[in-house]
């Protein structure tokens, strides 16, 4: 999954400079992520999993590393499962 949520940020380039070096946990904000590219970054991910970020999850904190946003899309996959369970 961390692999995926990487190859959209790469696609969408939300760094300026790029994502060779970056760690997993690595500070996006830090390294240049600006708003309008985490919106951008968020709509792709919400479009390719299809899920919805809950607005109490789009803080800086939470698009703020590739490991975080992976954990965040995680929950809201698995919420999404057990909802479709339950409506069955």
């Amino acid at each position: 999954m961390i692999a995926d949520v990487r190859a959209l940020a790469l696609r969408r380039r939300i760094l300026p400079d790029g994502l060779d070096r970056l760690g997993d946990d690595d500070d996006l904000w830090e390294k240049g992520l600006s708003s309008f590219a985490c919106l951008d970054w968020m709509l792709a991910i919400e479009e390719a999993f299809e899920i919805e970020f809950p607005q109490a999850a789009i803080t800086r904190d939470g698009f703020r590393s590739i490991a975080a946003v992976t954990r965040a899309v995680d929950r809201l996959i698995a919420a999404s499962a057990r909802d479709w369970r339950a409506a069955a």
